[in-house]
């Protein structure tokens, strides 16, 4: 890409005058992996095939070459190359949207015993301990005591239904100080039975 140039698609001949095709394929291939690259030859010579499909050609066409089947594999090629860029694209957005999350909300994963098996940096400096003294440990763990048993008995069984649970809190730290949340706790996973398998919580601190 230069002076924002952008090639959508590369169609080269095998017989050429000072590099062949399979060779151009290769330098390109050095600096884009992912641009589509389709061959027009005259011969089905297997060497060629195997060095071009090892060099990630596209596709190609044996002369003579029909017009409006290399037009249509063009657009078909492109089509795809625009979901993919956009893919990645909603997959650069939605790691943001992570990012953002981690740095603002207390996260947490655990198991169908109800045991961490991730924690994430916020719910460490706000809970004092650290991630070894988490995980493996039941996410009840920094519940305060002046919480009420049949609230997290009413929580676990709308989990283990496989309903998605929402909530005040609160918590306890590791140096005994009291903090609220805002909890959603959604089920994952579910195995054949429709079971979770873990359970992914998400907290905003709040006030009392």
């Amino acid at each position: 890409n230069r002076d924002n140039e952008y090639i959508d698609l590369i169609i080269s001949d095998i017989n050429m005058p000072n590099m062949d095709g399979v060779e151009l394929l290769s330098h390109i291939r050095k600096i884009d992996i992912n641009i589509p690259f389709i061959f027009t030859t005259a011969y089905t010579n297997t060497d060629f095939l195997i060095s071009s499909i090892q060099d990630g050609v596209t596709d190609y066409f044996v002369k003579p070459v029909d017009a409006k089947a290399i037009i249509q594999k063009v657009q078909k090629t492109c089509e795809i190359m625009q979901k993919k860029d956009e893919a990645i694209h909603y997959q650069n957005e939605a790691q943001k949207y992570l990012d953002i999350i981690n740095k603002v909300a207390i996260v947490s994963i655990f198991d169908l015993r109800g045991n961490f098996t991730y924690v994430n940096d916020f719910f460490i400096e706000v809970s004092q301990y650290e991630e070894k003294e988490l995980l493996g440990e039941n996410f009840q763990m920094i519940s305060h005591p002046d919480m009420s048993k049949e609230i997290f008995k009413k929580q676990w069984k709308t989990l283990q239904d496989g309903n998605v649970w929402k909530g005040k809190l609160k918590h306890i730290s590791k140096n005994g100080s009291a903090f609220y949340t805002n909890t959603t706790i959604i089920p994952m996973d579910f195995n054949e039975e429709k079971v979770p398998t873990k359970y992914i919580s998400v907290r905003f601190l709040t006030t009392k």
